[in-house]
């Protein structure tokens, strides 16, 4: 290899083919010249000797030319397939070399239109022939959501977007046991502190010292009254627990005829 990037031996056997070519191409124009300048003459000479007399019919000429033609034929065949037996041994060995030597990316880059070869593709059937439970089943899914950037999906998620779409209530009612989670809110609930706040809200200690003397049937009834008030407040805690509605049909007993306090003239 030169300075200039030639390689010295092609140079010289493309200089050699070249001149074989020139010397070829002389050569086969002075043979046509002298053809046909030479056959205006000899075609009298040479016409008798096409079917010489006294011949017999097999060494004629023409039976001659068919029985060589014949023979040739079947001489050609025979290289024909010697020469395909040795040209399937060669072949692979050229193509893996000038594979070897040739950019098949570039090539198939610059010559070859990618677009059109893609618009002719039957992709649904293509997808359709693909086992879609194989593939799955060759990825590996751990490794996939060990990179995934779980903070970054659930930040870019609007979760009250999410909410609207459900009912919550349906949700609750089939998927929810009801009656264990109010066990569970009573099991946790101490009744008798919130009794105790009832009774310390209606001051039922004083209700008592205004009804430990002699006590009137009227004063009597307001003691009633009252503790009908805490029933009541009660019974509204224990609803609250109890996931129950104020109209659910409980009511209280109401206690008519009450009369007013009584006054100076009644009192003994």
């Amino acid at each position: 290899m030169t300075s200039s990037g030639v390689d010295p031996a092609r140079e010289r056997w493309v200089a050699l083919a070249d001149t074989s070519l020139g010397v070829a191409s002389v050569m086969g124009r002075v043979t046509v010249r002298v053809v046909r300048r030479t056959r205006v003459v000899a075609t009298p000479v040479l016409r008798p000797l096409a079917r010489p007399p006294l011949v017999p019919d097999r060494w004629q000429p023409p039976t001659l030319a068919d029985a060589f033609r014949a023979r040739g034929g079947l001489v050609r065949d025979r290289l024909t397939i010697a020469f395909l037996a040795v040209l399937d041994r060669l072949l692979p060995v050229l193509v893996e070399q000038v594979l070897a030597r040739v950019d098949l990316t570039d090539v198939v880059r610059r010559h070859v239109d990618l677009d059109a070869i893609v618009a002719g593709v039957d992709l649904d059937g293509v997808v359709a022939r693909v086992d879609v439970e194989a593939v799955v089943a060759r990825v590996d899914l751990d490794a996939i959501a060990a990179g995934l950037d779980v903070d970054a999906v659930a930040a870019r998620l609007d979760v009250d977007a999410v909410l609207d779409r459900l009912d919550l209530t349906d949700l609750a009612l089939r998927r929810l046991d009801l009656v264990e989670i109010v066990n569970a809110v009573l099991a946790n609930v101490d009744l008798a502190t919130i009794a105790q706040q009832v009774i310390d809200e209606i001051d039922l200690p004083d209700i008592i010292r205004e009804s430990s003397g002699a006590l009137t049937s009227d004063t009597v009834r307001g003691a009633r009254m009252r503790s009908a008030a805490a029933d009541q407040a009660i019974g509204r805690v224990r609803d609250r627990l109890l996931l129950r509605r104020h109209g659910n049909g409980t009511e209280l007993p109401t206690m008519t005829g009450a009369a007013e306090p009584p006054g100076p003239a009644d009192r003994p």
